[in-house]
């Protein structure tokens, strides 16, 4: 059958290495948003918009996020 997986987590396994990770809640939300190249300044504009944190606030995470998704070779900088 089809796994099921609570609101607000996104399984990911990356084919390369056949690691698995877990994101959640916001982490889901910009994994999300990344299946199309998509500029840092727009995801963080789309994420301000959903979200109760300031922009700097959120910038900030999404940044962190995506250097850590960089370091572990789950995306890639176009």
């Amino acid at each position: 059958g089809v796994a099921r997986y609570p609101v607000g987590i996104c399984p990911v396994m990356d084919p390369a290495s056949g690691k698995y990770f877990t994101f959640k809640d916001v982490g889901a939300d910009i994994w999300r948003e990344l299946g199309e190249p998509v500029e840092v300044s727009a995801l963080c504009g789309k994420l301000a918009a959903g979200y109760d944190a300031s922009e700097a606030r959120i910038t900030a995470g999404v940044l962190r996020f995506l250097e850590s998704l960089l370091r572990v070779g789950l995306i890639r900088l176009v």
